[in-house]
């Protein structure tokens, strides 16, 4: 079949995962460790970069760390008292204003989506994650990002990705 369909080696990869969560007699994986906190070396890092906005994330798109360009740079993210921030929560249920904000709101949109979608395959029975793409309507299927939902593109772990805003280069980095 993935020849068929032509898939690169990364979406193979998803693929098997994807079939051996559902064979039968299978036993459901625990749910993963937690990717929820920075260790000392990371946060020294985010503090030595005074001159430019860095923040951490998890497989949940969740704001771990940022350092104080990063709160200033990303601070609509920030903005949500009641929960931590979280990048896909904010494109998707802070639309308009998320819009105004991602440059290319499309394409970080599909971004989102293609991360969510990985970390679900991966880790099928993390509530965490699986509650959050629950929450997210336009994760599952973006009306204008629709397109987010044919593409059989599959991300590998992020370790570090330069990213481009409007406002100016910053550094995401994924927290595994």
């Amino acid at each position: 079949m993935a020849t068929a369909v032509r898939l690169d080696d990364a979406e193979r990869s998803h693929l098997r995962q994807l079939v051996r969560t559902t064979e039968p007699g299978r036993r459901a994986e625990p749910a993963p460790t937690s990717h929820d906190t920075v260790r000392p070396g990371i946060h020294r890092l985010l503090e030595g970069l005074t001159d430019l906005p860095a923040y951490v994330f998890n497989n949940r798109l969740d704001i771990l760390a940022a350092n104080p360009l990063g709160r200033v740079l990303y601070s609509p993210l920030f903005d949500d008292q009641a929960e931590p921030p979280n990048s896909a929560r904010f494109t998707f249920l802070r639309e308009a204003e998320a819009r105004r904000f991602w440059p290319d709101w499309p394409g970080f949109a599909d971004y989102a989506v293609a991360v969510l979608r990985t970390e679900v395959g991966r880790h099928p029975h993390d509530a965490a994650l699986t509650g959050l793409v629950a929450r997210l309507p336009g994760a599952r299927h973006p009306r204008a990002a629709h397109r987010s939902c044919r593409l059989h593109r599959v991300m590998e772990s992020i370790s570090v990705v330069l990213k481009q805003n409007k406002h100016s280069p910053s550094i995401v980095s994924a927290c595994e």
